[in-house]
């Protein structure tokens, strides 16, 4: 079993953004002594949702204060950027950390404010999508490429540096809800990430779609080496991990429908609080959001649960959202010690 650590960096009014880094940043280097396989961070743009506008570069803070642990992209948003500067930058990372980049790739966000304020059309956004994604791996693995598209001219370009992990770093696509994905996904070769506002049978079911088709093509694809992102907290009943968790992930639930009705600019500028206090049940309900999109509990519990996981639903790459809405830090790094010392040996247990 491997076990990730996935943050978006969130960003509540109670903390600095100095705060909120410097805290990714303790829990990534004690992911890293706790045995964690890789941290995730998600890009976000114009708001408190999440901090890491350049995940790339975010990364390369954390891989410059780490020795091992893997640093992935959960997701980049490939419509918004230049492709050919992408590329390089993470190849650059991937040098940079010693081959350490796992690359999580999707085609964004439908909160409206991010199409707006970077001038791209959304109804585009899925051809932009397919495009990059089709370009991506042939800048990193050809010499003078030339292409001509809809959204992309590439010109006799060689990317410098190369990457250091051959044949390139290794593409995860993001999946959410569309059925589409997990195929296209195996179509291309890549493997796969699920972000953890989905339910756990939510991912389950996208993990079998995936699997279902590799099997149908007789490719060496598994879901089995895919994290799955779930948020997680132990503590000393199930209870109590529920009431350390309520603030932080009704924080979090709140803004995903607050920001959809952010039409232009920064959600900073509006009137979050107020709007939470007018709102106090979000789309998801925290009955939902504590029982199927969260692992909660003690230390025997969790363990018991992610060991069916990985024993009985084919997961074998664990991932962890532990600091969701700004939960306190001591809190995170305490559900964080626990998860390591005492859940983990739990699920390799026999």
């Amino acid at each position: 079993m491997k076990y990730a650590m996935f943050s978006h960096v969130q960003w509540p009014e109670t903390k600095s953004p100095e705060q909120a880094y410097q805290e990714v940043l303790e829990q990534v280097q004690y992911a890293e002594e706790l045995g964690f396989e890789s941290v995730w961070l998600a890009e976000h743009h114009f708001t408190r949702y999440g901090l890491a506008p350049s995940p790339l570069m975010l990364g390369a803070y954390l891989a410059a204060r780490t020795s091992r642990i893997r640093i992935g992209t959960a997701v980049i948003i490939l419509p918004l950027h230049n492709l050919v500067m992408l590329a390089e930058q993470v190849a650059m990372l991937d040098v940079l950390s010693g081959g350490r980049v796992d690359v999580g790739v999707g085609r964004g966000e439908p909160h409206p404010s991010l199409w707006a304020n970077m001038n791209i059309p959304r109804e585009n956004s899925e051809e932009r999508f397919q495009e990059a994604l089709d370009l991506l791996p042939q800048l990193w693995t050809t010499q003078r490429l030339s292409h001509q598209g809809k959204h992309h001219d590439i010109n006799d370009i060689t990317v410098v540096p190369a990457a250091k992990q051959t044949p390139h770093p290794p593409i995860y696509m993001g999946i959410s809800w569309n059925e589409d994905r997990p195929r296209e996904a195996v179509d291309r070769g890549h493997r796969i990430i699920s972000g953890v506002v989905l339910d756990v049978e939510e991912h389950l079911h996208m993990r079998d779609i995936y699997d279902t088709h590799a099997a149908e093509l007789g490719l060496d694809l598994r879901a089995w080496d895919c994290p799955m992102f779930v948020h997680t907290l132990i503590a000393d009943s199930k209870q109590q991990a529920v009431d350390d968790a309520r603030e932080g992930l009704m924080w979090m639930y709140n803004m995903i429908d607050f920001r959809r009705t952010v039409h232009h600019g920064s959600d900073m500028h509006y009137d979050f609080p107020t709007y939470f206090a007018e709102h106090p049940d979000p789309s998801f309900t925290m009955d939902r959001i504590t029982n199927k999109k969260s692992l909660l509990g003690t230390p025997e519990e969790v363990a018991t649960t992610i060991r069916k996981l990985n024993r009985e639903c084919g997961v074998g790459y664990y991932g962890c959202d532990f600091g969701f809405g700004g939960l306190p830090h001591a809190k995170v790094m305490r559900s964080m010690e626990r998860f390591g010392r005492e859940v983990m040996p739990r699920v390799d247990e026999n």
